[in-house]
């Protein structure tokens, strides 16, 4: 399921959260998740913008399977979030609803509807029960490989015959996708426009993913030897400073709305993370501070380029 934020009681994965992994040849990859369990109701203001995206204080999230109404129901289960100045205004049945989209329109998922009326949702959503409800050749294999297994799995020679049999699942898959599956995929899709947050990120959201991902941090100087938090808070603090002396900033507060007081806000926490900086890369550290977990990584040279990259030593002698 994944995480998400509730609204008046529905799940929506509109405001997303994203955060730096480093990887173990010393690089920077971005991941993202669909919320952190917060619930807003009628009044509460929503994160219509972070430090890396900006929605905009007025926009509908369509929700296509309103818990209040059984699933198999058609346009009357469709309800509207109406966010309005940044705060829930209030969550509407479509059926109640005027028809009328005065500001943009997104899924739930946080994709902006090109166009939206009644007879659109209603074709997106008996589309997205298609999907939900289709048994193709390949879910019968699965279920037969399955079966197989319950029946099988400890005899000898069932190795051979559960491998051959996941082999043609896969091949099935493919086919099944590209019949029942792209065809209808791509008919959705023109119904929309682009994820309001784009996994390829430019610098001046790298920044902002940067600072919210620091600025939070608990750094409790006992865990990095544990948890290896020196070497994440190293690369991603380095990584901060070269986009902060990089980027037009007067554009980036603009971009995602930061007003003076947040600016200002915005300014401390990057130099408290260069202070912070300073000082872990001071830090030194024995052998035996580390535990077992951390000296098999160490063992294994799992995050030996990214020690180099950085110029990070675990530990001296």
């Amino acid at each position: 399921m994944g995480m998400y934020d509730v609204i008046n009681g529905d799940q929506v994965k509109m405001f997303t959260v994203c955060y730096p992994v480093l990887q173990e040849d010393g690089n920077i990859e971005f991941c993202c998740s669909g919320g952190e369990l917060k619930e807003y109701g009628d009044g509460a203001e929503v994160p219509w913008k972070r430090n890396y995206y900006n929605i905009g204080r007025n926009f509908d999230i369509v929700d296509m399977f309103s818990d209040d109404y059984d699933f198999d129901a058609g346009t009357e289960a469709i309800l509207i979030h109406q966010i309005r100045n940044g705060k829930v205004l209030a969550s509407v049945p479509y059926d109640e609803h005027n028809g009328i989209f005065e500001f943009d329109a997104y899924t739930s998922y946080g994709i902006k509807f090109k166009s939206i009326n009644k007879a659109i949702l209603a074709d997106y959503k008996e589309k997205i029960l298609y999907l939900q409800k289709l048994r193709t050749p390949s879910n019968k294999m699965t279920s037969e490989l399955n079966k197989y297994y319950r029946e099988h799995g400890k005899e000898k020679d069932a190795t051979k015959k559960i491998e051959e049999m996941a082999q043609k699942i896969k091949e099935q898959r493919k086919k099944d996708y590209d019949e029942f599956i792209l065809p209808v995929h791509e008919k959705m899709r023109e119904y929309l426009g682009e994820d309001f947050l784009s996994d390829k990120f430019d610098d001046e959201q790298k920044l902002g993913i940067y600072v919210d991902a620091l600025v939070g941090r608990d750094i409790n100087f006992e865990k990095f030897v544990v948890y290896d938090e020196r070497l994440k808070f190293i690369a991603f603090a380095t990584e901060m400073v070269k986009l902060y002396e990089k980027v037009n900033l007067k554009h980036y507060f603009e971009r995602f709305e930061i007003n003076e007081d947040e600016q200002e806000e915005f300014k401390i926490d990057v130099e408290m993370i260069k202070a912070k900086l300073d000082t872990v890369k001071k830090m030194k550290f024995k052998k035996e501070q580390f535990v077992v977990n951390a000296l098999q990584d160490l063992e294994n040279k799992r995050f030996e380029k990214a020690y180099k990259k950085y110029n990070v030593i675990p530990f001296e002698d």
